[in-house]
C-alpha cells in the first residue's frame, strides 16, 4: 500500500492529527534484505511480540515490519492489563497523536515497565516510558516534522548502524529529564533525548522520539531488527504459519459438515477470507456473493468479478441490484440516512 508524501508534515504526539493526515501513510516497500534463522527455537515458539496500540497511524505498520523478522506479532489496545501479556517476549508501545499533558491521553498499566521482557516506546510511547518512570515530558518551542539527522551517543544496544543516519520526526512534545537509571543514546539538532535506553538492574527499556518502522528512517529495518534479535525471537514465526493456524481453525468451526456463506467486496479482507475458505473446505460448501450496489467505478464490478474468478474461487454468484439500492437512495442527501 503506497500513498504520496503529504503536502505538509504530520504529527503524531503531542498534537493532534486530523482524519484527513491520519489516512495518509508512510511508504511500506519490502525491505530489500533481512536475516533468517532457518530452525524455530523450542522455547521461543509460543512467545509474541505486543504492539500496544495508542492511536497511532503506523500500528499496524510497525507489526508488519516485525513479522519481516519473522517474529510473531500481535496488535492489542493500550491500556491491557498486564496478566494478558504472560506470553510476551517483548513489547512495543506504539506512537500516537495525544499528548501526555492531556489528561485524557491514552495510558498503559503502570505495572507494564516492571516487566523482565524488552520494551520500546515509539515516538508517543517513549514521552510515556520516561513520563510514567520520573523523567519529565515537555512541548518544545520547536516541533520535529520530517526528516532528521541523529547522532548516536551509545550504540552498545538497537543503534549499532545509525550513526548520522537519517530517521523521521513527528512531534511536537519531547522529553526534557531522563528518569533515574536512563541514558541518551542518540540526539538531534532539536532533540536531545532521541533515543534512551535503561538497562539497569536487569531492565531493558528502549526509547525511540522517531519513527523506526518507516521507510523514511534509513536504518529502520535494522534496528527494530536488533529489538528482535534482543527477545530472541528471529526465525520463530513465519506467515505461513498464520495460514496454517487459520486453516485449522476453520475445518474445526465447521467441523460439522456446516457450509459458508461469504459475502465479497472486492477488498483485501473479505477475499483472503473467500480464498482461506476455499483452501480449507470442499468447493462444494462453500458459495461466495459479490453485490454490484451500483455504486462503484464505472467498470470496477466487472473487474471485480473477473480478478475473483481469476482466482479460482468457488461458487462465486455476481448480482447486480444496482437498481434496487439507486432506487432506495432516490432524493437522500444526508450521509446517515443513506446509511
Amino acid at each position: 500500500w503506497r500513498a504520496a508524501k503529504p503536502e505538509k508534515p504530520l504529527p503524531c504526539s503531542g498534537h493532534s492529527v486530523s482524519s484527513r493526515a491520519a489516512a495518509q501513510p508512510m511508504s511500506t516497500e519490502q525491505p530489500s534484505s533481512a536475516r533468517v534463522t532457518p530452525d524455530k527455537e523450542p522455547m521461543a515458539q509460543n512467545k509474541k511480540i505486543y504492539v500496544l496500540d495508542c492511536g497511532g497511524q503506523y500500528c499496524h505498520l510497525i507489526a508488519s515490519r516485525l513479522r519481516r523478522h519473522e517474529a510473531l506479532s500481535v496488535i492489542v489496545p493500550c491500556d491491557v492489563p498486564v496478566a494478558e501479556l504472560n506470553d510476551a517476549a517483548a513489547i512495543v508501545v506504539s506512537g500516537g497523536p495525544q499528548s501526555c499533558f492531556d489528561p485524557d491521553s491514552m495510558k498503559v498499566d503502570p505495572a507494564l515497565w516492571q516487566l523482565p521482557v524488552p520494551i520500546l516506546g515509539i515516538c508517543y510511547g517513549c514521552q510515556m516510558m520516561c513520563r510514567d518512570l520520573g523523567g519529565k515530558v515537555e512541548e518544545a518551542q520547536v516541533g520535529e516534522y520530517g526528516a532528521a539527522t541523529i547522532t548516536v551517543t551509545d550504540s552498545s544496544g538497537l543503534l549499532k548502524t545509525a550513526q548520522n543516519s537519517t530517521v523521521w520526526m513527528s512531534h511536537r512534545d519531547k522529553v526534557t529529564q531522563l528518569p533515574p537509571d536512563f541514558t541518551t543514546t542518540a540526539t538531534t539538532d532539536h532533540c536531545p533525548h532521541a533515543a534512551v535506553a535503561c538497562e539497569a538492574g536487569g531492565k531493558r527499556l528502549y526509547g525511540f522520539q522517531f519513527h523506526p518502522e518507516v521507510t523514511h528512517s534509513q536504518e529502520g529495518e535494522n534496528m527494530l531488527g536488533a529489538f528482535v534479535d534482543l527477545c530472541g525471537l528471529r526465525g520463530s514465526w513465519r506467515m505461513d504459519d498464520f495460514v496454517d493456524e487459520q486453516l485449522a481453525k476453520i475445518r474445526e468451526k465447521c467441523e460439522d459438515g456446516r457450509s459458508v456463506f461469504v459475502l465479497v467486496s472486492g477488498g483485501v479482507d473479505s477475499t483472503v477470507t473467500y480464498a482461506l475458505l476455499a483452501k480449507a473446505l470442499p468447493p462444494d460448501r462453500i458459495v461466495g456473493w459479490y453485490v454490484d450496489t451500483g455504486m462503484m467505478r464505472k467498470g470496477e464490478s466487472a473487474l471485480v468479478e473477473e480478478s475473483l474468478q481469476k482466482a479460482g474461487l468457488p461458487n462465486l454468484k455476481c448480482v447486480d441490484a444496482s437498481a434496487q439500492f439507486l432506487g432506495a437512495l432516490e432524493g437522500l442527501t444526508a450521509p446517515e440516512a443513506k446509511r
